[in-house]
């Protein structure tokens, strides 16, 4: 697969438009672990700057990089972020580590101000002052220039308009032309992915069996799945995405065939949550207690004993796996630049690294000719897919027999709950009302004795709630019209159930794109929530130098020293006799020194006995107390040189106070 090669030739400041405050007014681009990265949505708008830049042809620049809102997309794809060359390795050795402390090991922050030109020559301007935290240009290990590399795919016939592209990029990020983001840019071609596919014939699945195949999504990048508002993620990857992902592969989009697997319902692409499931709105967490407990189970009494001492917050947008664990969503804020309208604005994206669960359900005749879609175990779903977002890895499971599991009830509480929005259709409207949800239902039972209907439904216990989908058509350029649908998570309860029910049932429309979905079991075999913690363990793999981590252990043993040092200065004043500039010149003797006993043999330089001898005694009370034996020679260094700059500070603040220098010497060293 290509990989464009960033190296850096100076410091850079690619910008996330984020800042803190009077801390930091520009920000760098970096992962929750604090790792610098390169945005590729931000490396392939610099690149096709660059294609423009050497006037290439601009049918092939659109040919390569595409049009925004063009049907057919660009050639260029990218895989992954601009990412450090050693990005894995990082990971492995500080995933312990908090973001500070390995983004303090690659960024430092630089002061930049503006000058007035109009009264003051040379003075600064006021309110102008800001702080940008860059990325340092060399490697804190092996002072090697920083590298950073974004996989990408790009076809053959394309690949050395793409090499002349990369020699052309020589800047990148903020303060471009203010001696910031120099690089050297660079196309490397490697051996093309080996298709890891299985293939549709060796599937032992009948023809005419119904059977459904769990799919197991992997974002290995920010995805963003959009609906009603363009800068706004789902919590989730619906159907529809999956879908129109594997019929954008299928070459004959005029067939017959076509229609069959993507347009008549024979095929069923479920929505894929974290998890697998959604979580019931009947739901609710204790403020007081951190438990989930299920409202459907409650009588009147308990429930309003419950809100007396303790008001339970309802679940929205949770999911849980098989064993009712809450997964909790990962979402993240990524900020954009528009060159063209000079605008910032910003996108909520799910977080990389999330697993989403589902299916796709369907004869083995159909499900065959899915499977040839799925090549290798890439797939890219949501916005954006050839720049930042939408790279994913899928997984199918093994394709089960989808035989129709039924439930016995015999006047039993019985919970409906919508594992997906569902859109009912009445004579024509949009129709989002109990009564029709429940004649639906109702169409799809087979025993006679089963009544569902609004007489039977338990109201202080049902949790329904709507909203309104949305989408866009990537064949028509134009947004999809706008339905209200019931959504997901609600549970409609019934009291007193008799007979056979199914496990679960389709109802509504669309449910080929993951709408309609029911799940109906006994509110007596409803699981009990719990919630688990989403914090990753460390890979018991490491490195075998660790370097990373060794940085930051000496920089915590530097803070640490600096922390004593300033104890000590803090508890131990120096002699008043001993002005500003003679401890500035005792720094100087610190620094040039090679060990304790060298730099006391140049205090011994010192003219004026007085001050010698009280530096000298103020030396020896840190010796008193088991200093000398704790520090090597850089640690002396270190805290000597921090107690000296502490009290030169106070000294200067002392001596400007007094409106000259305090003191009687001088010239004394």
């Amino acid at each position: 697969m290509p990989k464009i090669v960033i190296e850096l030739r100076s410091d850079l400041c690619v910008a996330s438009g984020e800042g803190f405050a009077s801390i930091i007014n520009t920000d760098v681009c970096y992962d929750k672990r604090g790792i610098p990265y390169i945005p590729s949505r931000r490396l392939k708008g610099v690149l096709r700057e660059a294609a423009d830049f050497i006037e290439m042809d601009t049918k092939k620049r659109d040919k390569i990089f595409g049009i925004s809102g063009n049907e057919v997309e660009g050639n260029l794809r990218f895989s992954s972020d601009a990412l450090l060359s050693d990005y894995k390795k990082i990971c492995e050795e500080l995933s312990g580590e908090s973001f500070e402390q390995v983004l303090d090991i690659f960024t430092y922050t630089r002061v930049a101000t503006r000058i007035d030109e109009d009264e003051n020559i040379g003075v600064a301007k006021e309110n102008t002052l800001r702080f940008n935290r860059v990325v340092k240009q060399y490697s804190p290990i092996n002072e090697e220039r920083l590298k950073f590399i974004a996989s990408c795919d790009i076809d053959e016939e394309y690949r050395e308009d793409l090499k002349e592209i990369c020699g052309a990029l020589r800047s990148v990020g903020y303060n471009r032309n203010r001696g910031l983001g120099a690089v050297k840019c660079t196309l490397e071609v490697g051996e093309a992915e080996k298709n890891s596919c299985i293939e549709a014939k060796k599937l032992k699945m009948k023809d005419n069996r119904t059977y459904k195949i769990p799919i197991y999504v992997t974002n290995t990048s920010p995805m963003v799945i959009t609906s009603m508002n363009n800068n706004e993620t789902e919590n989730y990857i619906p159907g529809t995405a999956l879908l129109g992902a594997l019929a954008w592969r299928y070459e004959n989009k005029q067939s017959d065939e076509f229609k069959e697997l993507f347009l008549q319902e024979n095929v069923i692409f479920s929505n894929l949550y974290v998890g697998g499931k959604v979580a019931p709105l009947c739901y609710a967490k204790l403020k007081q207690e951190d438990i989930y407990v299920n409202f459907a189970k409650l009588s009147k009494m308990d429930k309003d004993k419950l809100k007396e001492n303790d008001m339970p917050k309802p679940l929205k947008e949770s999911y849980i796996d098989a064993f009712g664990n809450i997964n909790e969503i990962e979402k993240e804020v990524i900020y954009h630049y528009n060159t063209k309208e000079t605008l910032l604005y910003m996108q909520t994206a799910l977080s990389a690294g999330q697993t989403f669960v589902g299916s796709i359900t369907g004869k083995g005749k159909y499900l065959k000719k899915i499977w040839r879609l799925i090549k290798g175990n890439k797939i890219r779903l949501g916005k954006s897919k050839t720049a930042q977002y939408s790279n994913c890895v899928i997984e199918c499971g093994f394709p089960q027999k989808n035989a129709e599991q039924t439930i016995t009830i015999k006047e039993d509480k019985v919970a409906v709950v919508l594992q997906s929005d569902v859109i009912l259709i009445n004579e024509g409207a949009n129709d989002c009302g109990l009564t029709a949800l429940l004649s639906s239902l109702q169409e799809r039972m087979s025993d006679d004795r089963v009544k569902l209907n609004v007489g039977t439904v338990d109201r202080d216990s049902s949790s329904l709630s709507y909203r309104t989908v949305g989408g866009y058509s990537g064949i028509w350029n134009l947004k999809k019209p706008h339905m209200k649908t019931i959504k997901a998570g609600s549970a409609i309860i019934f009291d007193k159930v008799t007979g056979k029910l199914p496990a679960e049932v389709f109802i509504g429309a669309k449910i080929n794109e993951g709408f309609g979905h029911c799940e109906i079991m006994k509110v007596s075999e409803m699981p009990q929530l719990k919630k688990i913690s989403n914090k990753r363990e460390r890979s018991n793999v490491t490195s075998e130098v660790e370097a990373y981590k060794k940085i930051i252990e000496k920089r915590n043993d530097e803070k640490e020293c600096r922390r004593k040092a300033l104890a000590f200065a803090d508890e131990n004043k120096l002699p008043s006799n001993v002005t500003s500039s003679q401890i500035g010149r005792v720094q100087l003797m610190l620094k040039q020194s090679k060990n304790e006993c060298d730099f006391k043999r140049r205090l011994t330089a010192i003219k004026t006995e007085a001050v010698q001898k009280a530096l000298v005694e103020y030396i020896d009370k840190d010796q008193l107390e088991g200093g000398k034996e704790k520090r090597d020679d850089l640690e002396y260094k270190l805290f000597w040189d921090t107690v000296f700059r502490v009290h030169r500070y106070k000294r200067k603040i002392m001596e400007t106070s007094k409106g000259g220098k305090a003191g009687e010497e001088n010239n004394i060293l």
